[in-house]
């Protein structure tokens, strides 16, 4: 008997694994399409633009600082630091993390769903473990969840994280307490529970579901439990149920206008208007793309409702026919019973009277979808015969989450899909064209701002970026008449102000600057760019204090806001105080290796200090990043003729005799080290080579004759001043006598 017990035990394992093994596997080859897929709308600010990922000390802020642990997400930001210090900003390691959460939680959830499996009393599952229901059925639900498109949001949307680790951490609570209920020692289940609870609080204000859902649990499969443990433990239930009244109500407060005021860009909606929409959001998108997840989009289009005498009253009879079906049906298919509150629990927080941004956000899906996933394991038991269909189903959502994926790898794709899906939605065409803006497609840029403009005429953001585009033009009329549009819409909106602020800026227009950004007018302390254009114009007016003290307020407000430092580099240089100087430069080379402007001021800088070896490794480390900044390769000659290393000078004035802008002083300069290692009759030789022709060319013949006849000799000083007289003849006359 015991042999064959282990026989059973071992067998089990077997299956565990094999299954484990295949869901991973095709897990992977869903998404191996996605690991390069770029940062996506909030990762700019999530990731791309989160300075604080770039401190390693920001760890400890997460877990030390009360208010970021019980308002900051600190499980996902640690997740991002983590990201950040072994990848930086390599889309990589960020998607990897995200598939292997997803993976960790859909094998997490077929443990769970075996065990609701097993623990089902109906006779729809009869013997389970006999039958393999113990493994088959908690195995297709969970390669439904792993390959299902309407995921695909949450996976490869890096900034969706969030959804997938408060997922996690609900599937190993759960989990967790199950075993607890299961083992004779309990303890090491009860600790890992809490330690999953207690991060779920920290991931996601959804993870609030988490005692609702267990309570349904024993509710559908262990009622006498449940009542006893209720009974037993009801003082310390009631403090529990305070504590957590206090938490929620302080993340409720801190969100503040993240959970209570936001709503659609140019709109509030009322908890009333939002609720009802909501309604018709869980039937018709939700349920519908669950079922069928065709023409998914990142940004849907779903119409208000504006009161519950239409669609949303036959919504919300349909939603409390399910619920009733579901709870009077509980002793036939527990399961069915569970999924379905499961899925109306999870997606209260974001389907209820609290508006959010938005309607509909496919990624709210990740958590309630495992409840319908759960409903309908019992229908797939009834018609397990007809097992092709499930095949079918399963190939088919594998080929829609890839081709999912190959919409989410840029920017263009998903904003040109989602504009196509909701083309009367202004934020696609708002996206759409700021994708066009960044790869300098400015005439279509244009095209989609004023689609959004039309389709959201309330909203100044697409007069911004209309006018952002005629600025990279060059077009400071039509920039400024758009920023202006924007700033009467929104007059006491920061954002415009500083855009008219810039054009006036480029116009030399200090005094409208000053009128508009002015010490009397509020400037949020995080506008880096802001503070650094107004230490520009300070130092341009020669106000080296009012410069410097806006050039700290760019650093304070961006740390790797390399210009500012270049700027007090400047104006330190300016005063005199090369040590400081030096100590700013060397800080923007220490922000931004590759920064060639930042070594050429700092080559620049030992040069003046007659630092001449600094001074050419500055330079060359300049020509190293950017090979076209000549100005670098001039220095470098220069240093070389006061070394009095001639050749070495003659070589890096060649490489700049070609470029128009430097040509005559370039030919002048090789010619004096010509002079300088073979004398005079060099020089001239050297000199005479040149054939110019143009009258922008006398001033060089002048200077070479200025130069012959200083070094005594006055027929060579004649000849090129005859050559000067020829091209200029109206300029230049000879005396010559």
């Amino acid at each position: 008997m015991d042999h064959l017990k282990n026989t059973i035990k071992q067998n089990e394992f077997k299956k565990i694994c094999l299954c484990t093994v295949i869901l991973l596997t095709v897990i992977n080859i869903i998404y191996f399409n996605s690991l390069y897929s770029s940062f996506h709308f909030d990762d700019s600010a999530s990731i791309v633009g989160n300075y604080n990922l770039k401190d390693i000390n920001y760890f400890y802020q997460l877990f030390t600082d009360v208010r970021t642990i019980l308002s900051n997400r600190p499980i996902v930001q640690l997740s991002f630091l983590l990201n950040y210090q072994f990848s930086h900003l390599n889309v990589f390691g960020y998607h990897l993390f995200n598939i292997t959460i997803h993976c960790l939680a859909v094998i997490t959830f077929f443990y769970v769903t075996r065990y609701l499996v097993l623990f089902s009393k109906a006779p729809l599952f009869g013997n389970g473990r006999r039958n393999g229901h113990g493994y088959l059925f908690p195995f297709i639900a969970s390669l439904i969840f792993g390959i299902h498109p309407i995921f695909t949001e949450s996976v490869v949307y890096i900034s969706s994280r969030s959804s997938i680790i408060v997922a996690l951490f609900v599937l190993l609570t759960f989990y967790s307490l199950i075993k607890a209920q299961l083992l004779q020692n309990k303890s090491i289940p009860v600790i890992a529970a809490i330690i999953f609870f207690f991060s779920g609080m920290s991931t996601k204000i959804n993870f609030v579901v988490f005692p609702a859902l267990f309570l349904l649990y024993l509710f559908c499969f262990h009622w006498d439990y449940l009542k006893g443990k209720i009974t037993e433990y009801r003082r310390m239930l009631s403090w529990f149920f305070f504590a957590f009244l206090f938490i929620m109500l302080y993340r409720l407060i801190s969100y503040g206008t993240g959970l209570l005021v936001l709503g659609p860009v140019d709109k509030q909606w009322t908890p009333y208007q939002y609720l009802i929409t909501e309604l018709n959001v869980i039937l018709f998108y939700y349920l519908k793309k669950i079922i069928f997840p065709v023409v998914l989009s990142i940004d849907p289009l779903f119409p208000p409702s504006s009161s519950i005498i239409s669609l949303s009253s036959i919504s919300l009879f349909i939603i409390l026919g399910i619920l009733l079906f579901a709870f009077r049906t509980r002793n036939v298919f527990p399961l069915f019973f569970l999924g379905i509150f499961w899925f109306f629990i999870t997606i209260s927080p974001s389907s209820s009277i609290i508006p959010l941004l938005d309607f509909v956000s496919e990624h709210r899906l990740y958590l309630p979808g495992l409840g319908i996933i759960i409903a309908i394991i019992p229908l797939v038991n009834k018609y397990n015969r007809k097992c092709m269909y499930v095949l079918l189903v399963i190939l088919l959502f594998s080929t829609l989450s890839i081709q999912r994926n190959f919409d989410w790898q840029n920017s263009y794709n998903i904003w040109s899909d989602a504009a196509a899906t909701s083309p009367k939605k202004a934020r696609p065409h708002f996206n759409l064209a700021k994708y066009y803006e960044k790869n300098k497609m400015y005439g279509k840029a244009i095209v989609e701002y004023k689609k959004a403009a039309k389709l959201s005429p309330t909203v100044y953001f697409p007069y911004i970026g209309i006018g952002m585009v005629y600025l990279q033009l060059k077009n400071l009329e039509l920039a400024e008449k758009n920023f202006a549009i924007a700033h009467k819409m929104r007059p006491k909106e920061f954002e415009p102000r500083s855009k008219l602020a810039q054009v006036y800026f480029k116009k030399r227009d200090f005094e409208k600057v000053e009128k508009i950004l002015g010490p009397k007018k509020k400037i949020p302390k995080d506008q880096a760019g802001t503070f650094y254009m107004l230490g520009r114009m300070y130092s341009i007016q020669n106000k080296t204090g009012a410069a410097l003290e806006h050039f700290h307020k760019a650093v304070r407000a961006n740390p790797d806001f390399v210009e500012s430092y270049v700027g007090m580099g400047i104006i330190y240089g300016k005063q005199g105080k090369p040590e400081m100087s030096e100590k700013y430069f060397l800080k923007s080379i220490e922000v931004l290796s590759n920064n060639p402007g930042a070594y050429y001021n700092l080559g620049f800088l030992y040069l003046v200090q007659k630092k001449y070896e600094d001074a050419i490794e500055k330079f060359k480390k300049v020509l190293e990043y950017d090979p076209k900044m000549h100005e670098a390769k001039v220095a470098i000659g220069d240093i070389y003729f006061e070394l009095k290393e001639y050749d070495e000078a003659f070589n890096y004035f060649k490489k700049v005799i070609n470029e128009k802008e430097y040509r005559n002083e370039m030919i002048y300069k090789s010619g004096l080290c010509k002079l300088a290692t073979g004398g005079l009759n060099m020089a001239d030789e050297y000199y005479s080579n040149f054939n110019l022709d143009q009258k922008s060319d006398c001033d060089l013949y002048l200077r070479i004759g200025k130069l012959f006849e200083h070094n005594g000799n006055e027929d060579l000083a004649m000849k090129y001043y005859e050559i000067a007289q020829k091209l200029d003849s109206e300029r230049i006359q000879i005396d010559y006598h």
